[in-house]
């Protein structure tokens, strides 16, 4: 992991064994004010509504849920 004073637009992202990208939100804690969140859905994958809700839904409560302590 790179150090916190580094100056490099990737600092803030590490991919993953999975291929996900993980995101270092620390800086995100101290933003004031109203947040918040968008989810782009894209239609021409084919899923049902339904299915995409659901994935919707867990991309949106994932954030929340996870441990924010892991690094």
């Amino acid at each position: 992991m790179k150090e916190e004073d580094d100056d490099d637009d990737d600092e803030d992202y590490e991919s993953d064994d999975d291929g996900q990208i993980a995101v270092n939100s620390k800086g995100l804690n101290d933003v004031g004010g109203e947040v918040r969140m968008a989810l782009i859905v894209r239609s021409d994958l084919g899923m049902l509504k339904g299915k995409s809700a659901a994935q919707c839904a867990h991309a949106a409560v994932s954030p929340a849920t996870s441990d924010s302590t892991e690094e």
